[in-house]
Formats: structure tokens, C-alpha cells, sequence
């Protein structure tokens, strides 16, 4: 499978990548739309503008949630063929700062996090992919665990790990979630070089960061 959309890296964190399969919609826009060469986050939108950034947090939770809404079913309908294959890490492994190609800006912050653990209309399914893919991990067994996330992912899930298990208001089904993760070391950092080498022979537009 060719490698499609951009890598990703944050200073000292997480590096992602997209396969070259159907992406899921944005929910801030699910008509089709073409992609502007660079994504910005809501940081860098409302930049200037006199929007506060509690504002800026609130816009943020507020598409994560919308996301997870919207792209829930059909991942756990996709880890049911064994692994992840499309565009939505940042929607399942949330952390403090939002993904470089995530085109809604998703994001929390230690304020609003236990909402989301909380939240009526997606904590269950948000669990529900979570726990999908530690059953996966450990069926599997193997190390790095790429064969159910891609390498490039790692840094993320290093990330959403080393956030959840030291946020106070994370509930105990999620650190039970992080323990699981955690016995298969996932980076919270990654060189390029580390994460470039599963791609080597595949087509790689450009690192950028993210988290």
C-alpha cells in the first residue's frame, strides 16, 4: 500500500503518516473539498483575530467531538479486518496539541479531557476503539507494534499514554486502557530516522510537526 499523505513531526514528539486509502470526511466540512497544501491548526486560524484561548481549546474539543461522532462506527468496523488502514489517530489517541494534516485542529487540554471521557454521545465507542485495539496489541504480541498501528503513529500513542496515565481525572477505564498500552513501549519521542525506515521504499511528501 502506497504511503499517501503527509508525515508528521513534533519537537521531540510524535510523527504520523496517512496510508493511501479512502480518508474520513471532515466533520467540518463532509462535502468533498480539496486540501490546502498546508493544514493549519485552530492556532494558527484564529491567530490575530481577537479570539480568546479558552475559545480556541473550546473550537477544538468541540470538533473532536464531532469527529469521534461522526468516524466512530467505521473504525471499529475497519480494526474488525485487524489493523488500522485509514486517516484517524488523532481522533482516538487525543492529546494536548492537534495533529499537522488533522484538518479540523482536534485537541483537548487538562480542562476539558474528563469530558470527553464523560461525553454521553461518544465515550462508550471511543472506549469501545480503544479497547479494539489493546485486544488486537495482544493478540498479535509483537514488537514494535506495527502491525496493528503504523511505526509512524507510535510517537502519538506515546503521547496520548504518558498524558492519560498522569492526568488526575483520567477515569480507571482508562488507565487500565494505558497500562495495556504501555507494556509495548510505544515511544512518547521518535527521530525521523527511526520513522522514516519502514517507508524507505515508499513515497514520502514531506515531515512537518504535530503531535
Amino acid at each position: 500500500m502506497d504511503d499517501h499523505e503527509a508525515m508528521e513531526e513534533v519537537r521531540g514528539g510524535p510523527v504520523e503518516t496517512v496510508l493511501d486509502v479512502p480518508a474520513f470526511e471532515s466533520a467540518s466540512d463532509t462535502a468533498s473539498r480539496p486540501k490546502p497544501k498546508r493544514a493549519m491548526s485552530f492556532g494558527s486560524l484564529d491567530a490575530g483575530r481577537g479570539v480568546s484561548d479558552d475559545q480556541k481549546d473550546q473550537k477544538a474539543y468541540d470538533a473532536l467531538v464531532q469527529c469521534q461522532e461522526l468516524h466512530m462506527k467505521k473504525i471499529l468496523e475497519e480494526l474488525d479486518h485487524g489493523a488500522k488502514e485509514s486517516c484517524w489517530i488523532w481522533y482516538i489517541f487525543p492529546t494536548e496539541k492537534a495533529g499537522y494534516c488533522d484538518f479540523d485542529g482536534t485537541r483537548i487540554t487538562k480542562k476539558n479531557a474528563v469530558e470527553l471521557c464523560n461525553n454521553e454521545s461518544t465515550a462508550s465507542d471511543w472506549r469501545k476503539c480503544l479497547e479494539k485495539i489493546c485486544d488486537l496489541l495482544e493478540a498479535q504480541d509483537k514488537r514494535p507494534p506495527d502491525h496493528v498501528l503504523p511505526r509512524i503513529d507510535h510517537g502519538r500513542v506515546g503521547h496520548f499514554i504518558k498524558f492519560w496515565k498522569n492526568y488526575s481525572e483520567s477515569p480507571e477505564w482508562m488507565q487500565a486502557i494505558c497500562n495495556r498500552l504501555d507494556t509495548f513501549k510505544f515511544p512518547s519521542s521518535s527521530t525521523c530516522a527511526e520513522l522514516l525506515a519502514p517507508l524507505a521504499n515508499g513515497p514520502v511528501r514531506r515531515a512537518a510537526e504535530t503531535c
